[in-house]
């Protein structure tokens, strides 16, 4: 991580330390520059909104993610793994998903996750619509799970989203 790294990293933590306590519409740029020990001008070298911040964040756990498979999925079996290891994700981050939640935010996620490209590896759904729908059941999955304090065993959500959409495949 070089030094514009550690800047992006301290705001970002700085962003969600202030969230725990305070109301995201109520933090100013200020107060999170503050925290994170750097300028205003150093932020604004990195984001231009708060919600900059946010995106940025999904951007560096999908790139995290997209390391972490070692194949690209081709048969169902490649599709449960990597369901599995989405939700694992999710877990690892569900107190940063919490917030975005309690601050009415999750639209940011959608939105991400509506226009990230993951270089299709859903090849099983290769027509736009399709992969809204994989998309728009992920998130709704996924918040939910995160709502109810993702109480529901990783595997026991992951087989119910797998049927769900395998069975959309054969429709």
């Amino acid at each position: 991580m070089d030094k514009m790294d550690y800047s992006s990293f301290y705001i970002t933590q700085a962003l969600f330390k202030l969230m725990e306590k305070e109301d995201y519409r109520s933090i100013n740029i200020s107060d999170i520059s503050k925290k994170a020990g750097v300028g205003r001008a150093t932020f604004y070298r990195h984001f231009k909104t708060k919600e900059d911040i946010i995106i940025s964040f999904f951007k560096d756990k999908t790139k995290e993610f997209v390391k972490g498979l070692i194949y690209k999925p081709r048969s169902d079996e490649d599709y449960q793994d990597m369901i599995t290891k989405a939700f694992d994700t999710l877990y690892e981050n569900k107190e940063v998903f919490q917030l975005l939640i309690k601050s009415h935010l999750e639209y940011i996620y959608l939105d991400y996750l509506n226009e990230v490209s993951f270089n299709d590896p859903v090849k099983h759904f290769e027509n736009t619509t399709s992969n809204y729908f994989f998309r728009g059941a992920l998130y709704n999955v996924s918040i939910n799970w995160v709502k109810d304090d993702c109480r529901i065993p990783i595997n026991t959500i992951v087989d119910e989203y797998m049927k769900i959409i395998f069975r959309s495949k054969q429709v």
